[in-house]
């Protein structure tokens, strides 16, 4: 009872049980700071463009669409870093209903944040960090909202999710416009005026 290798095992098993109290402790306290914060995004101008397939990793090479746009996004989220915040990872999602489909989200910017000074977020008109894609080859004549979420990441405990309570939106996806090409007898008119005009400057 009072040799060594006894006296080791309770020391170590106060030990261990003390840390685990601690590290409860410590996961529940985390419910004591509010997961709240304020931000907005909010995109410009939206252009429809096509794609070959080779988008987002499509195996199946199947043409569509994908949205160009620019974002931008005001954010304070400096009040969620207490001292058991390890990170935060701050994300914007599109969402938008179809035909197919009453509900798709999609991330279209994200970033990892892991300093209080760096929790201040503004972003202005910027490019679309992932496209706008659908499962469906058109995305066309939809509504979408955007949402900026985040997730704060605990040293010990469990992530919290929160959003922004307003959206930007909804709004409207315009139709793709289509290319007008001009006739095949002008263009061949135009080639070959281009060649004698050439023809003569050598001259």
């Amino acid at each position: 009872m009072y040799s060594l290798s006894s006296r080791a095992s309770q020391l170590s098993s106060f030990i261990s049980t003390a840390t685990g109290f601690l590290l409860a402790a410590i996961a529940l306290s985390c419910f004591y700071f509010t997961n709240d914060a304020s931000g907005t995004a909010r995109v410009e101008k939206i252009v429809v463009h096509s794609r070959n397939g080779n988008i987002h990793r499509d195996h199946n090479h199947l043409p569509g669409q994908y949205l160009g746009s620019k974002i931008s996004i005001e954010a304070d989220l400096s009040g969620l870093f207490h001292w058991n915040t390890k990170q935060i990872f701050a994300f914007v999602v599109a969402e938008y209903s179809n035909a197919n489909y009453t509900r798709n989200e999609i991330v279209i910017w994200d970033k990892i944040i892991r300093k209080p000074r760096n929790a201040r977020i503004q972003v202005k008109e910027k490019n679309l960090k992932y496209p706008i894609t659908d499962i469906t080859p058109k995305i066309e004549q939809n509504l979408i909202n955007l949402t900026l979420h985040w997730d704060t990441i605990p040293w010990v405990g469990l992530f919290r999710h929160g959003k922004s309570q307003t959206q930007f939106g909804p709004l409207d996806i315009p139709v793709k416009k289509p290319k007008v090409r001009a006739p095949r007898k002008l263009v061949e008119e135009k080639v070959a005026s281009g060649v004698k005009n050439s023809y003569a400057q050598e001259i």
